[in-house]
């Protein structure tokens, strides 16, 4: 079943007029982008640092105005003054978006706070079962963000992320911070997670080896558009578009021991 549904989206900003000059320039951050993404489905979009993926997660997330185009969600039109329990975000770097004067079981419990428990008994608890399922000790809640590692901290917002349920989860550059090692361990966590709570995802990416290994359906961006769309697997295997073969034949080659190893290695 179909969950998101984005048909012709497109982000244009308008950026400062050069001094004599009659127009601003008009860039155009997304334009026509199409995709949709089935329940449990990890969508992915693949692309160079500029391109416009972020942006895409951002008009999803309603951060910044879609000029043109439609977004649905569960086939209406998406609206996140209703649907924000709907769709959550993990953004690359865990230690920006955590208040460093709260404590970590706060926190992973603030969405549920936000959407109205009031109960801290009742949060702390939730908190201490989402640590659990990340891997994180219910006596390291009363820690403060700076006090965990990087692969940890991001274990921890994927729990907060996942607090009020949602459907989708927005996974922007989730990993690209992290040591090969931890990227792996972090990649299973999620596949693990996804089964769990039966989540989509919407995986953003420049890395070739981690859309490989958790994408189920790609799409590879360039300057504002889709280029090549298709199953991930068949798309990196035989890449038709010259800019997604330039990719593949640009990219680091991270199917190396430390990262086969812990991709087949199930999570404790």
């Amino acid at each position: 079943m179909t969950l998101l549904e984005v048909d012709g989206l497109s982000v244009h900003f308008s950026r400062r007029k050069p001094l004599f000059s009659r127009a601003a320039a008009v860039v155009r951050a997304v334009d026509t982008v199409s995709f949709q993404i089935a329940e449990g489905q990890t969508f992915g979009i693949l692309g160079a640092s500029g391109c416009g993926k972020s942006t895409i997660a951002q008009a999803l997330l309603g951060l910044v105005p879609v000029t043109a185009g439609a977004i649905r969600l569960h086939g209406r039109p998406l609206d996140m003054a209703r649907d924000h329990r709907a769709i959550q975000i993990v953004f690359q770097d865990p230690q920006t978006s955590f208040n460093p004067r709260r404590r970590i079981w706060e926190l992973i419990a603030e969405p549920l706070a936000i959407a109205g428990e009031r109960d801290r008994r009742a949060l702390k608890r939730k908190a201490e079962e989402l640590a659990a399922k990340v891997g994180v000790g219910e006596h390291q809640l009363e820690r403060f963000p700076h006090e965990f590692s990087g692969g940890q901290r991001q274990r921890l917002a994927i729990a907060r992320a996942l607090a009020i349920g949602p459907r989708l989860l927005v996974l922007d550059e989730p990993t690209s911070a992290l040591d090969v090692s931890v990227q792996a361990q972090v990649l299973n966590l999620l596949l693990q997670l996804q089964r769990e709570f039966k989540v989509a995802f919407l995986f953003i990416s420049h890395d070739v080896a981690v859309i490989r290994h958790i994408c189920d359906e790609l799409a590879v961006m360039k300057s504002g558009k889709f280029v090549e769309t298709g199953r991930a697997a068949d798309v990196l295997a035989a890449p038709r578009h010259p800019y997604t073969q330039a990719l593949m034949n640009a990219a680091p080659t991270l199917t190396g021991p430390a990262f086969r190893e812990q991709c087949e290695e199930p999570m404790a």
